[in-house]
């Protein structure tokens, strides 16, 4: 036996001996076991893990016994959230922290109509209303767009067009966009009608009167909406209350009280009245500055001569300017003057006007020369404009001051020199009126003014109504001109008065000045009333008035859009007052016009001609 062999033998009988005590109850105490630990294994989410537990090694005898343990089960983590939008679903989802396990749920699309919804449950419109509406046009990403059945009555900004007498119906629609959803809404509105103290006081701030008054005062006693007015004054004897003036010798304050009456409502407003103080030659809406007056101390090559202005003899133009001239507030105003010219001399007229303490830049009614082919054009400065004859305030303002120029202008020193006479404003002043004592004149006034037919004069004859006055009035102070127009004198001073920048005859200006050309004393005027053109027509003699509208007479009836006639006198037939005219548009030429039809067409405007 080989060593080997033996040494396997001696392991083997210790082992059996080994394994024979350890199952020897009667050497337990006596033998120690050999421990092995029995190895678990950890739970997961989903499975049962085991303890770890020990036993022996040789006997295997369990020492301690191995354990179950539970299933973990999954440890979620937070919702990771895709948030829902009004176009598509959201999603969230949570994993597991300790294996693949997740959880997703889909989040409903967000209702877009119920969001509206809300939208407009929040937007409130009144059912009734007296004033303007605040409509939104976006809340919370809702934007909103209006509209209205009615923009004579509300805007679609939610603005009151016009409120009347009643109650007026109508509706805004409004359309609720958000995203790609939108929405409908109408709302019913009813415009609350005026109120009657809202009446009484609409009309009681339409009353004015003039900042001064010189004249008669035209009190309108029927208002609107069925209001009644009555006038009382502290002093009837200045000012009674129908309203007639009786100037004194002084300015005179006196209070006028109206009360307006509508059923059983009354409002009360009095007002103090400035009455101007008696001055027969004084118009304030009538400036006319003569020549003869002009202070030229500080003016050069300028001198007076006949009571004109004229050039120095060693001059070929020069400017007069004048002082600076308040007004009562003026609108509109128009410029004239009187001046000798011709061909080869010429008159220049600029006007500067001032508003709120500003003046203007000046404007011109362009020069000037009888016989040739002058042209006005028109102007605007930003605070006044030139428009054909006229010089307008601008911005609804009123002018209060004027300032002008006039340039005298010939060719060569071998020309004579214009000769200007006279420079005039006619101002259309608000709320103004001019007292005339009209007591003593007589009852009938009726001059000889020569008649001559526009219609005669062939292809212009339509056009060439103020021509043909012009010409009636200087054929009545002794020019004539056939001349140089064997047929029709009115043609010929046609082709001098006409605008050949306007390419009219019917500029107011062009046509004094014509008159002007010739030697007279002639000027645009603006009247306030028939008791001034009667006064006028009694004291001076003829004049050319401008009219508009329907013109009736026994001669023949027509309407007219502008028109110049020539009002020759005024008389009483049948105890009817007439003005007693020579109408160009009249074949007889011959007319007579009831007071109510000059009242409804005469613009106030007439061609003067001084004595």
């Amino acid at each position: 036996m080989n060593m080997k062999k033996v040494i396997l033998f001696i392991g083997l009988t210790f082992l059996i001996f080994l394994v024979t005590s350890c199952n020897n109850d009667n050497h337990k105490n006596e033998h120690q076991h050999i421990l092995e630990t029995m190895y678990g294994f950890s739970p997961t989410c989903t499975n049962s893990g085991l303890s770890n537990g020990t036993k022996c090694s040789i006997c295997n005898t369990i020492l301690e016994q191995q354990v179950e343990i539970p299933a973990l089960g999954h440890n979620l983590g937070d919702w990771e959230i895709i948030e829902a939008t009004y176009t598509q679903n959201g999603k969230k989802k949570r994993k597991c922290t300790r294996c693949d396990y997740f959880e997703e749920e889909d989040i409903p699309m967000l209702d877009a109509e119920a969001y509206v919804d809300d939208i407009i449950k929040s937007v409130v419109i009144p059912s009734e209303i007296m004033q303007d509406i605040t409509l939104p046009v976006a809340i919370e990403g809702v934007d909103i767009k209006w509209k209205t059945t009615n923009t004579y009555l509300l805007t679609s900004e939610g603005k009151i067009v016009e409120r009347y007498a009643s109650n007026k119906k109508v509706s805004l629609i409004a359309t609720y966009y958000f995203h790609n959803f939108s929405k409908e809404i109408t709302y019913n509105i009813v415009i609350l009608g005026y109120t009657d103290d809202e009446k009484l006081q609409m009309e009681m701030d339409k009353i004015s009167f003039p900042e001064m008054v010189s004249g008669n005062l035209d009190l309108k006693t029927n208002f609107n909406y069925g209001i009644v007015a009555t006038y009382i004054s502290s002093d009837p004897d200045c000012l009674t209350n129908e309203g007639i003036v009786t100037l004194q010798d002084k300015e005179v304050i006196v209070s006028m009280t109206v009360i307006l009456k509508l059923g059983e409502k009354e409002m009360e407003k009095t007002f103090d009245l400035k009455l101007a103080k008696y001055e027969p030659d004084v118009k304030n809406h009538q400036i006319i500055e003569y020549a003869k007056d002009f202070d030229i101390n500080t003016q050069e090559n300028l001198s007076i001569s006949n009571d004109r202005l004229v050039l120095a003899d060693d001059t070929v133009t020069a400017t007069y300017y004048s002082k600076e001239i308040n007004t009562l507030g003026f609108t509109s105003l128009v410029g004239s003057w009187s001046a000798i010219s011709s061909t080869d001399a010429t008159c220049e007229l600029k006007i500067s006007v001032k508003v709120d303490d500003v003046w203007s830049e000046y404007i011109t009614y362009s020069p000037w020369g009888l016989g040739l082919q002058n042209a006005s054009y028109d102007q605007n400065n930003g605070m006044i404009k030139l428009s054909t004859d006229e010089v307008i305030v601008l911005n609804n303002k009123k002018a209060t001051g004027i300032k002008y120029s006039v340039t005298l202008n010939r060719k060569s020193l071998s020309v004579a020199s214009p000769k200007l006479s006279l420079v005039s404003f006619a101002l259309s002043i608000p709320d103004y009126s001019y007292y005339v004592d009209t007591k003593d004149l007589p009852k009938e006034v009726v001059y000889d003014v020569p008649k001559l037919y526009q219609g005669a004069v062939p292809v212009i004859g339509n056009s060439i109504c103020s021509a043909t006055s012009t010409t009636m009035l200087l054929k009545y102070h002794g020019f004539h001109f056939s001349s140089f127009d064997a047929e029709y004198e009115h043609r010929y001073i046609a082709s001098i008065v006409r605008d050949y920048g306007n390419n009219i005859y019917g500029n107011w200006v062009y046509n004094t000045v014509t008159m002007g050309g010739y030697g007279l004393n002639s000027y645009v005027a603006r009247m306030y009333s028939v008791d001034e053109l009667i006064y006028h027509l009694t004291h001076v003699g003829p004049v050319a008035l401008s009219v508009k509208g329907t013109m009736i007479s026994s001669e023949k009836t027509y309407t007219t859009a502008g028109h110049l006639i020539v009002a020759i006198g005024y008389k009483y037939v049948n105890d009817v007052f007439y003005i007693v005219c020579n109408d160009p548009n009249v074949e007889n030429v011959y007319c007579e016009y009831s007071l109510s039809v000059i009242n409804n067409t005469w613009r106030n405007i007439t061609y003067v001609v001084e004595k």
